[in-house]
């Protein structure tokens, strides 16, 4: 079908693979190798913390990569994936068709001659086509208003409570519950403290849900923009002049309860651009200190650490066995986080 190939290298001569995955939902979208690759991260009901899961070379074939499924092939396979559900390249041949009628419609392309609708601005997405090569254009989650908490049962949750996170630190967490989606709910701030998302974690009995969308952002929000915490934390890390880096949010509550409040998490188990941005506007003299959970290795943490430059760097290793394979380090109580706290492994010095 050569009208398929026409359309890839018509995408790929007018720039538009960054449209084309802004309109799939993709997150977390940026250029890299001087404009030779597109990554991004799968759209929040995939339920994936991988922010460069998404590849797609820029190139006239639109080759793509989905890292953490296993899928691979071209722009058509990426929307037969995301947008209609299937998983096999016979599945993405067979739908090839919809995947093509999908992108002509996202494209505003005529479908009889492949040639763009008239556009306006048409020297302004030129440039942003060249600039895209050199520049990530970031852009701020949208605040939204406070009255959002009325939508929620705002009271603590008795499961958690009963994990160990007691009922005065969810209040602090502004910690609560969607009746209708079975969901523990948590607001989510920016730096300033404002209000720009709801977290919610699935804890109802489908289980097709509590594999597939175990977290679901209510308020959909860029997870990767942001360090969940950050405003709370801020005074108490230039007082000790350490941050601590935690995968997911529940383990910022426990350390907040253990009295270590210089905490933020990534909310995942990779650190993006931005949230380096943010580590690195705290202060050269600011030791960040990971804390990710068991399963992540030395050298797994170390390749993180690399992006964050001439800054002091440690992180938490049960040295002693002491976790399960899942476990984050606060998850054994406070004795034990404080003792991998103290013992914790030097990465870098601040100048290397």
């Amino acid at each position: 079908m050569n009208d398929l190939k026409e359309i890839k290298k018509q995408i790929y001569e007018d720039g538009r693979i960054e449209e084309i995955l802004h309109a799939l939902e993709c997150e977390n979208i940026r250029c890299e190798q001087q404009g030779d690759l597109f990554v991004a991260q799968l759209p929040d009901r995939f339920g994936s913390d991988h922010t460069r899961s998404v590849q797609v070379k820029n190139t006239e074939g639109l080759q793509i990569d989905i890292r953490s499924r296993g899928v691979s092939g071209d722009i058509y396979a990426l929307v037969s994936y995301i947008i209609y559900g299937k998983k096999s390249n016979d599945e993405f041949k067979a739908n090839l068709s919809n995947s093509k009628q999908w992108i002509l419609k996202a494209c505003g392309y005529n479908a009889d001659s492949f040639t763009p609708k008239k556009q306006h601005n048409v020297w302004l997405k030129n440039i942003r086509k060249k600039r895209a090569k050199k520049y990530t254009v970031i852009q701020e989650n949208k605040v939204i208003s406070e009255n959002v908490k009325k939508q929620y049962t705002m009271n603590p949750y008795k499961g958690w409570i009963d994990e160990g996170i007691n009922f005065e630190i969810q209040k602090i967490f502004e910690v609560g519950f969607h009746l209708n989606s079975q969901r523990v709910v948590t607001m989510v701030r920016n730096s300033k403290g404002e209000l720009i998302g709801v977290k919610g974690r699935y804890v109802g009995k489908n289980e097709v849900t509590q594999r597939q969308q175990k977290y679901l952002y209510l308020h959909r929000m860029n997870k990767s923009l942001e360090l969940f915490n950050l405003h709370n934390a801020i005074p108490y890390i230039k007082e000790s002049k350490q941050v601590i880096l935690f995968e997911g949010y529940k383990s910022v509550m426990k350390s907040w309860q253990f009295g270590y409040r210089n905490c933020v998490s990534v909310e995942g188990d990779q650190v993006s651009e931005h949230q380096v941005k943010l580590l690195k506007e705290l202060g050269l003299g600011i030791e960040v200190i990971f804390a990710f959970d068991k399963d992540r290795t030395v050298g797994y943490i170390k390749d993180l650490a690399k992006k964050i430059k001439n800054r002091k760097i440690s992180c938490v290793i049960d040295k002693g066995d002491i976790l399960n394979d899942k476990d984050s380090p606060v998850d054994k109580g406070c004795d034990n986080w404080h003792n991998l706290f103290k013992d914790r492994y030097r990465l870098f010095d601040r100048f290397r």
